[in-house]
């Protein structure tokens, strides 16, 4: 598709990359480096780290990646003892509080939140055993020269917040990964956006034959061939389901294909709703039934099914789209977002006009085509921000 079309996106969940992690990758200084906000409803490695984070401060929740109720309520504990806004929400405060500084020769389970982030973020194989030894200095070391600070093995602050702000890589268990615009395994995603991807695809199942993952990000995000967005780890594509199965091994298809299966492609888009409730803003996705029975939202050129970003993260990705009449664009986006979210965006959609308003009239209804989807999803909350 041409550049100046939007980019492409199929079944979408975000997530972003510069180059295929691993111990040989050159080291890059993150200066975009934070920690991502996280709350009821998202899943994954990073969610993991902060259960492991509160077992080290002694507040009891297990780490199975999923912030759910208990995981909210453990957090409001440890923001009590410190001294924080209980609002259960983990924002940048409560992880500068909540991490510890580890080192070779530390046991618990800090550790095992550092091996976790490692294992999943430079596509490791450590020993989740809590134990500081030889292999995990090395990979910190390692990770620390690939962000560019100080490779002392040592997780301080600065080294916790660099990896955890670092994407990360999907298992791909019940996926197969496409390349439609050659930009290789630019697969990555925070860590909330690729733990909700995986569980969306874990409870979507195989009877219809594995999910065909197109692009997330590059492993640090940045600007991607072939796609308007994709920049910030927050927008993942999928295509639609196939009614032979073939959606791995046959040509892409769109919802005006005959082999084009509604059903399936309806319960995936459903699956990835329910994996991370609350955190979905918008699903592109063309499709005139699944746009009447509210799964999806009708955007030019989404034959495909596209879910992008956390709302802050998807209000900040409008100023990074590179779509013909950047202006308008970056307007109608936000009034989508604005009619999705209303007063939850706050004062991220500013005091500007809608793109209506401005234009004293309705806005003219979006060219056929592919399909997209818009996630609260990983890493930030919908409404305004918390001082956790």
């Amino acid at each position: 598709m041409s550049r100046s079309l939007l980019a492409r996106c199929g079944l979408a969940l975000a997530a972003a990359a510069l180059a295929v992690g691993g111990l040989a990758t050159p080291a890059q200084a993150f200066a975009q480096a934070s920690f991502h906000t996280l709350s009821t409803g998202n899943r994954g490695v990073d969610v993991r780290a902060v259960q492991y984070l509160l077992q080290a401060r002694n507040i009891s929740v297990t780490a199975d990646g999923i912030f759910g109720s208990s995981t909210a309520a453990a957090v409001r504990s440890f923001q009590a003892s410190a001294g924080l806004s209980q609002d259960g929400v983990v924002g940048a405060q409560t992880w500068g509080a909540l991490v510890l500084t580890v080192r070779e020769g530390s046991t618990g389970p800090a550790v095992r939140a550092v091996q976790v982030q490692l294992n999943k973020k430079r596509r490791l194989g450590l020993a989740v055993d809590g134990i500081f030894g030889f292999g995990t200095a090395a990979a910190v070391r390692s990770f620390q020269t690939h962000a560019g600070i100080t490779a002392d093995g040592v997780v301080g602050p600065t080294t916790w917040r660099n990896l955890i702000w670092h994407y990360a890589y999907p298992s791909l268990a019940g996926m197969c990964d496409q390349d439609p615009d050659g930009n290789g395994t630019a697969n990555w995603g925070t860590g909330s956006t690729i733990g909700q991807l995986e569980a969306a695809v874990a409870a979507y199942g195989t009877g219809n034959g594995p999910v065909p993952l197109g692009d997330v990000s590059f492993e640090h995000g940045g600007d991607i061939p072939g796609h308007a967005s994709h920049e910030l780890g927050v927008d993942v594509d999928v295509w639609p389901a196939r009614t032979d199965s073939a959606q791995c091994t046959a040509g892409r298809i769109t919802w005006q294909s005959s082999t084009y299966d509604r059903a399936a492609t309806r319960a995936l888009v459903q699956a990835v709703r329910a994996t991370a409730p609350g955190h979905v803003v918008l699903v592109y996705f063309n499709d005139p039934t699944l746009i009447s029975e509210g799964l999806t939202t009708s955007y030019a050129n989404h034959d495909n099914i596209c879910i992008s970003g956390t709302a802050d993260r998807a209000l900040k990705a409008l100023s990074h789209r590179r779509a013909p009449g950047p202006r308008r664009s970056r307007g109608r986006l936000r009034d989508r977002l604005r009619d999705r979210l209303g007063d939850r965006l706050g004062d991220r959609l500013g005091d500007q006009p809608s793109t209506a308003d401005r234009a004293g009239a309705r806005r003219p209804p979006p060219a056929p085509g592919r399909a997209a989807a818009a996630s609260s999803g990983p890493g930030t909350r919908a409404s305004s921000p918390s001082p956790g």
